[in-house]
């Protein structure tokens, strides 16, 4: 399981090495608990188990650890779901856990936020303009602030429509659509201040 799995995140979802070993070690540990030196029987697993998991990864950790184990617990095992071998249920059984020490939300920005951050550049100078184009990025096409940084002209494809984004935090280069309204905005910031 866990050579598939580590496999399955560095092959299918992209993940640098180093966070692939983290979430295959959080596996490890769960595997360990729940089944011991046994073969994992997934059929033998239930919601109680999962519960139990969770307290014992919660005891005496704080909850921004707990919530990192349960997450990645949450992903192995959608792995095993995704293979076949558990339901779904064990899935949605494992809890959340809330961290108050984050202020942000985790939502995006609504209608109105958009908008009013839009508008909030001053497209008549370059940096402006510079700005407005790089947040659209960032909010229409789910850019990192780091990987708008290091766009190149080279890295936009205008006769596809895509934008080949830079290798950054997972160590592998995606490819993302380009809307013709991101497109004309970087269209009149290149024409207008780096024409």
């Amino acid at each position: 399981w866990l050579v598939d799995y580590g496999a399955f995140l560095k092959d299918h979802r992209g993940f640098a090495h180093q966070t692939v070993e983290g979430y295959v070690a959080f596996a490890r540990r769960y595997l360990s608990w729940q089944f011991g030196d046994r073969e994992a029987r997934w059929a033998d697993v239930r919601s109680q188990d999962i519960w139990r998991y969770a307290e014992l990864c919660a005891q005496d950790h704080a909850p921004g650890y707990a919530k990192t184990r349960l997450c990645a617990l949450r992903r192995f095992l959608g792995f095993v779901h995704l293979r076949g071998a558990c339901s779904g249920q064990l899935v949605r059984a494992i809890p959340k856990i809330p961290n108050f020490r984050q202020r942000y939300s985790s939502g995006g920005l609504t209608d109105a936020q958009r908008k009013k951050l839009l508008r909030s550049f001053d497209r008549q100078t370059a940096q402006g303009c510079c700005e407005h184009a790089e947040a659209l990025c960032m909010i229409e096409l789910g850019l990192r602030n780091c990987e708008v940084v290091h766009l190149r002209l080279q890295d936009i494809d205008w006769e596809l429509g895509i934008v080949r984004v830079p290798v950054m935090k997972t160590g592998v280069a995606r490819i993302v659509p380009l809307p013709a309204t991101v497109g004309d905005v970087l269209r009149h910031y290149i024409k207008r201040f780096r024409g």
